[in-house]
């Protein structure tokens, strides 16, 4: 099956920081430092749906006539550490 990429489709590759979850329940406060973690930073890749100065959209799957799109992910702008046009072989 050979899909013909629409000219207006960006591919973007994000590579961000991600939130931490540190307790799960009640935490005493005398040691909560000794549970947080390291920076987690994330690689995210898919098909740019908005950018603003804000934020950046993306959809990690979309159908062949992308009418539909899921797993839509909103990036926050002071999360982003790099972001990279990914350009379809044809």
């Amino acid at each position: 099956m050979e899909f013909d990429f629409k000219e207006e489709l960006k591919f973007i590759m994000i590579k961000w920081e991600d939130s931490a979850h540190i307790s799960f329940g009640w935490s005493p406060l005398d040691n909560i430092k000794d549970q947080f973690v390291d920076k987690i930073h994330c690689i995210s890749v898919g098909i740019l749906l908005d950018e603003t100065k804000d934020y950046i959209v993306i959809a990690q799957s979309g159908d062949v006539e992308l009418t539909a799109v899921s797993n839509i992910l909103k990036i926050p702008r002071n999360s982003i550490i790099k972001t990279k046009e990914l350009k379809a072989k044809k």
